[in-house]
């Protein structure tokens, strides 16, 4: 299939139907390697999950979920800004983008903010978001509101970030988008609560992850025990019917060894957790071993809040409607993607078959590609490039930008 073929086979720009409903506010938090990998591990005796297991259960969580990238910032710059490449680190950093995801909200009347536990100084993320007309909460604003705050190596504890996201939804005037960054799971590990005891590591987990173990783990049950409690709070609140909320990971988490006969795929998936009210679960389809990744999650978000809008769709279809074009049923990380046949890393031309269709593991045994198979990695990459290409050269003279 030539390019242009593929640019119409995956088109650009879809329409969400018609939309009775109120605009929600919405909530989608990128979480600091909160990745498959780890959450394999999640048993009665480590719960790794803490207070948001029980969202799990509650909740829409696909399993089968790749991030697009393997970084927090390319994969930042995937999910919130349709970009293969991090613009901060180019000449496009004063560039007010169209069709960015947010500017999809704002332009339906949506106040738009970044909230981090992070500093805005990382990656210049602050001058950037300033160009998107987004304002941005980050750990020294925080600071000011929670002067008490446990500092950290990239700024404070995440708790301070949702006790604020909550506080901002609680008094909105307005349909409120609130992107979000969590960082207190990353190395150098801050001091948390123990969440998980040291005894319950069992060697197999250790012989995965030999390096800080304990630290890691801990972590990262504190990361997703906060969260969750952030969502308890919005769910014990008048907020419960008037809101959406979003989870993902970044990325894999690093330390943790690959299996390179069976995780091609796995090792670089991530959960993705969805709380939909449901005032809002009109004719919805769930299955939680559906294929998808990054470019499904803002069609998903547009299509159950916001009403015959037009938007950049790059392959992503919503994960919660049945399936319609099997084309769309795929899931795209930078090194590997996947369908409903097999796995498939970039870096070879074979296909590895699924042990079973619940997991993203692989079998090791591999099979030839068609051509579709073979040329699909550089067509979707092509196709991210060819839209960002396409929105540089309109930002100077987009009138619409909010």
């Amino acid at each position: 299939m030539g390019f242009e073929n593929f640019k119409r086979a995956f088109s650009l720009s879809t329409t969400t139907p018609y939309n009775p409903q109120n605009k929600p506010h919405i909530f989608l938090n990128l979480m600091e390697s909160f990745a498959n990998n780890a959450l394999e591990f999640h048993t009665l005796n480590i719960n790794l999950l803490g207070e948001l297991e029980k969202h799990f259960k509650e909740d829409f969580v696909f399993e089968r979920f790749l991030s697009a990238a393997n970084g927090t910032a390319p994969s930042l710059f995937y999910l919130y800004f349709n970009s293969p490449i991090i613009l901060t680190k180019s000449k496009y950093i004063k560039t007010p983008l169209g069709q960015n995801p947010t500017q999809i909200f704002a332009k339906q009347g949506y106040d738009v903010i970044f909230i981090t536990s992070g500093k805005g100084s990382w990656f210049r993320m602050g001058s950037f978001l300033k160009e998107q007309n987004i304002k941005v909460i980050d750990a020294i604003s925080l600071l000011k509101d929670y002067p008490n705050a446990q500092k950290t190596a990239y700024g404070i504890l995440d708790e301070y970030m949702y006790y604020k996201a909550y506080e901002l939804f609680k008094t909105a005037q307005k349909p409120l988008l609130i992107i979000a960054l969590s960082t207190s799971n990353h190395p150098p590990y801050p001091k948390v609560y123990e969440s998980i005891s040291k005894v319950n590591l069992s060697g197999k987990i250790n012989e995965k992850l030999p390096k800080n173990t304990y630290e890691n783990l801990n972590n990262y049950a504190y990361a997703n025990s906060e969260f969750g409690k952030f969502v308890s709070k919005i769910k014990a609140s008048d907020l419960k019917d008037k809101i959406i909320i979003a989870a993902t990971g970044d990325h894999r988490v690093r330390d943790m060894k690959i299996d390179p006969l069976r995780e091609k795929a796995f090792a670089y998936s991530v959960p993705f957790h969805l709380y939909v009210p449901q005032n809002y679960q009109k004719n919805l389809y769930y299955d939680k071993y559906r294929l998808a990744s990054y470019k499904d999650i803002f069609p998903t978000l547009y299509e159950l809040s916001l009403s015959e809008t037009t938007y950049y769709s790059l392959g992503g279809r919503n994960l919660l409607v049945a399936p319609s074009d099997e084309k769309l049923e795929f899931a795209f990380n930078e090194v590997v993607w996947a369908d409903n046949f097999g796995v498939y890393p970039l870096e070879n031309t074979k296909g590895y078959f699924y042990e079973n269709n619940t997991t993203l593991k692989d079998t090791n045994e591999a099979f030839e590609l068609d051509e579709y198979h073979k040329n699909f990695p550089k067509s979707y990459q092509k196709l991210m490039f060819y839209q960002l290409n396409l929105r540089l050269q309109n930002a100077k003279t987009d009138k619409n930008l909010p």
